[in-house]
């Protein structure tokens, strides 16, 4: 098989590329709602102050918190299907009885704590013990791990005290998370200002959920303009609390399942790798098949260069006819 998979483990790439799928379904989602123009500004004046705030807000469509679940869960599932599989390999048997029910993928942030759900595990499990090749790769990967403690999620807000999480542990806060309640999917905007006095100076609003009610400026003896307005659809990552856009934040974890994680569990040379866009559709093929003959590329990053030529291919078209496209929230004035 290319990409250096056993077959053994192709259905891990399967899921992946389901993975893949959710992700593409949530980029043509976002893009659609986006375009929509989802957030009403108004303007109200008192004395010699204008403010302009947010008015209404359109609904996040929920196809895209429920791909985005669909999405945290296969990866998930991933990791566990993945110890099954390798500990099936080793047996040369299927799994039954307590053994397979014992059989999960653990994800600790304390040594003590990985320890005390390990133990008992090890009854029925002891090729997962840290001094055996398998138990050693799951232990290793562990985010209290030295090496591991500095692989962070990457971090958006620009403040460089906030630290991403290490991918497994962000990966089970939002697993453990959806369990309970569905991830909070919201609108979130950049507003850039300019004065319509003297010259203009712009100025970046922080990543914030938009609420209704919410001023975006205020001033004095000035109107204040939004010249630039771009609402997207963000989703709060769990323990830290950064927003970040769902489809960027599955992307980066779906790309360290496929390239650090899997690999890395299974043992598997350097340079191995779990490609993420399988064809799950078509008939008449095994999943091997699938596998040998799926594509690198992600949708996160081939969707989102589609979409931005797409609005670049727009724009063109209304120039070439004198016209102007110029996408503002919907505004009123008090």
């Amino acid at each position: 098989m290319s990409q250096g998979l056993p077959a053994h483990l192709a259905s891990l790439a399967l899921r992946l590329g389901r993975v893949d799928e959710l992700v593409a379904d949530i980029a043509h989602a976002c893009f659609a709602f986006v375009r929509s123009n989802p957030v009403e500004m108004r303007e109200r004046r008192r004395g010699d102050t204008a403010e302009l705030f947010v008015h209404a807000v359109d609904p996040v469509p929920p196809i895209i918190g429920l791909a985005f679940s669909d999405a945290v869960n296969q990866m998930r599932s991933t990791l566990d299907n993945a110890l099954v599989l390798l500990l099936e390999q080793e047996r040369r048997e299927p799994l039954t009885g307590r053994a397979e029910r014992a059989a999960k993928f653990l994800i600790h942030e304390k040594e003590a704590e990985y320890y005390n759900t390990l133990k008992p595990m090890l009854r029925h499990l002891p090729e997962l013990a840290p001094d055996q090749p398998l138990g050693l790769r799951m232990f290793e990967m562990q985010p209290f791990r030295p090496l591991e403690r500095i692989r962070q999620m990457r971090v958006r807000s620009g403040n460089g005290d906030t630290h991403g999480g290490h991918h497994l542990r962000v990966l089970q806060a939002y697993s453990n998370a959806d369990k309970h309640r569905r991830p909070h999917i919201f609108t979130v905007g950049n507003a850039a200002l300019a004065s319509t006095m003297g010259a203009a100076s712009f100025h970046t609003a922080p990543l914030a959920e938009l609420v209704e009610g919410q001023v975006i400026s205020s001033t004095r003896d000035k109107k204040i303009d939004v010249i630039e307005f771009w609402p997207f659809v963000g989703v709060r990552r769990p323990d830290v609390g950064e927003l970040v856009p769902p489809g960027a934040e599955l992307d980066e974890l779906h790309r360290y399942l496929g390239q650090v994680a899997l690999p890395r569990l299974a043992g598997l040379p350097q340079g191995s790798f779990f490609p993420p866009q399988v064809d799950l559709r078509s008939l008449g093929r095994t999943e091997q098949e699938r596998v040998a003959t799926a594509s690198p590329s992600y949708a996160h990053a081939r969707l989102g260069l589609h979409f931005g030529l797409e609005v670049q291919r727009h724009e063109r078209e209304l120039a070439a006819r004198g016209e102007i496209d110029i996408q503002l929230p919907r505004r009123h004035t008090e």
